[in-house]
């Protein structure tokens, strides 16, 4: 008999730890264990005790330097290179103005791409990674990148032009029992603790 046909016959007759008297219907997505169609969520593909993932929160303090730390790395590059280098190029007003342009926003732009993959790759902006903590969605998994960057970025930021201080109500939800943002609320993820 092969190995295959044996782990196939192995998973077939295969029992929930659980309940024993019934046959495992696949595996939790997160952690790896078996379980039968009680102990797995089919929305979630998750276990009973990965389905109940109570995560250690990020206090406001910490979200508040992390992102003071992400500002300050998004900034400091552009404005570094834009005072050096617009005093050399620039000869009058008229190219001082064309020139930041095209000088100021390239190292912004360049240091966004670089903070989207590393929420994209772990979930931790550098500011994030350096307080330690994380980005994840409600169920703890790792979040789409796309959710990051519309539903937690540009949606907010939209509304917050149309609806006036509604930047400033945002960062008061962070001091509600879930402790989560309007914009956490929309992309439906929470910031917690790593270590």
């Amino acid at each position: 008999m092969s190995d295959y046909s044996e782990a196939v016959s192995s998973v077939v007759s295969a029992r929930c730890p659980e309940h024993s008297d019934v046959p495992v219907a696949g595996l939790c997505v997160r952690c790896g264990t078996f379980g039968c169609f009680v102990c797995l969520t089919p929305e979630s593909g998750l276990c009973f005790r990965c389905g109940q993932f109570v995560p250690a929160l990020a206090t406001p303090g910490v979200r508040l330097l992390a992102s003071l730390i992400d500002l300050a790395v998004c900034w400091t590059p552009s404005l570094v290179v834009s005072s050096l280098l617009l005093p050399l190029v620039a000869q009058t007003d008229s190219d001082w103005a064309a020139l930041q342009a095209r000088v100021f926003w390239p190292p912004m732009f360049l240091v966004w791409a670089v903070q989207a993959w590393l929420v994209h790759s772990s979930g931790q902006s550098l500011g994030k990674r350096l307080v330690g903590i994380r980005l994840v969605r409600e169920d703890g998994q790792s979040v789409a990148l796309w959710r990051v960057i519309l539903l937690r970025n540009i949606l907010p930021g939209v509304l917050s032009a149309m609806c006036g201080p509604l930047w400033l109500v945002d960062v008061f939800f962070v001091y509600s029992r879930e402790r989560r943002c309007i914009h956490d609320r929309l992309a439906g993820t929470l910031v917690v603790r790593t270590r």
